[in-house]
């Protein structure tokens, strides 16, 4: 999982207005207990979802930080592509991830 943070912060810092790397990113972070790292990312995702008229995606990242806050992280991560040396994650298509 270390490898795949490594992986969405290149994403990131080559695609910064990406919500969905954030997402990715920040999920990535709590599942290894960076809950820090992750609400930042989680937070910049938010407001770039709900700029771009993301509802779903707005959803998805609500929920997350929902559950950092109960310390209950569960959901499967977003993500637009799949980064060389990261977990093998599926595509985000809108609503929750399969």
């Amino acid at each position: 999982m270390v490898s795949g943070i490594a992986d969405f912060d290149e994403a990131l810092r080559l695609r910064p207005d990406d919500a969905a790397a954030c997402y990715n990113g920040g999920y990535a972070m709590a599942r290894v207990g960076r809950n820090d790292g992750a609400v930042d990312d989680l937070r910049t995702g938010l407001e770039l979802a709900q700029e771009g008229g993301g509802k779903a995606l707005v959803a998805e990242i609500q929920e997350l930080m929902q559950e950092l806050r109960e310390k209950q992280v569960t959901r499967r991560p977003l993500a637009a592509r799949t980064f060389p040396g990261a977990l093998r994650f599926m595509p985000y298509h809108g609503g929750h991830a399969a």
